[in-house]
């Protein structure tokens, strides 16, 4: 299950990129209303594959030399692109909403339109970030709430069976059959 679950996670990560590339690629040029939604999509697309790319090599290296300390730790050169990543999403979503029901008809407004396909894609993809950044948030909030109420209980509960299991053992350590009478 946890296989096919990261094959899902996996193949999502790499299929966004490559949609990325397509449209911006495909409408470079039909968005003079959000000249940089295109490039937007365009580059963010190419980094993410060279991210996948470097994290893929990355683990078939340490699967290699089985290095189990440095589990957890990032290259320099994964540290410095997700860093850009995030810069560069920041910069697409400005760009985006600012743009915000952008006009659609390239016949109107003197030539100032973009690409609806291109525009709705581009909106989406950085909105769907948003919520589930939003989502995860929530969920992890809603955890720690619940972890903080529940201690108490859970203490409480822990307390009465170690008093329990001590009383036990008292009443055996009184009553010994070898004893003698």
């Amino acid at each position: 299950m946890f296989t096919v679950g990261c094959t899902v996670i996996l193949g999502v990560t790499i299929i966004i990129p490559i949609c990325m590339i397509a449209m911006g690629s495909i409408y470079l040029h039909e968005c003079p209303q959000g000249e940089y939604i295109p490039v937007y999509l365009l580059v963010g697309g190419i980094f993410g594959i060279v991210k996948q790319l470097l994290h893929l090599s990355a683990r078939v290296r340490k699967r290699e030399e089985e290095r189990e300390e440095e589990h957890l730790r990032q290259s320099p050169t994964q540290t410095l692109l997700n860093c850009f990543m995030l810069g560069w999403f920041i910069i697409g979503s400005v760009w985006v909403y600012k743009e915000f029901e952008p006009n659609y008809d390239p016949m109107k407004e003197n030539g100032k339109y973009c690409n609806k396909s291109l525009y709705l894609f581009a909106f989406w993809l950085i909105t769907s970030v948003y919520i589930l950044l939003g989502t995860v948030t929530i969920c992890l909030c809603s955890l720690s709430v619940a972890s903080i109420i529940l201690q108490p209980k859970i203490g409480a509960c822990q307390n009465e069976i170690s008093e329990r299991q001590n009383h036990q053992q008292q009443q055996q350590e009184e009553w010994n059959p070898d004893a003698p009478w």
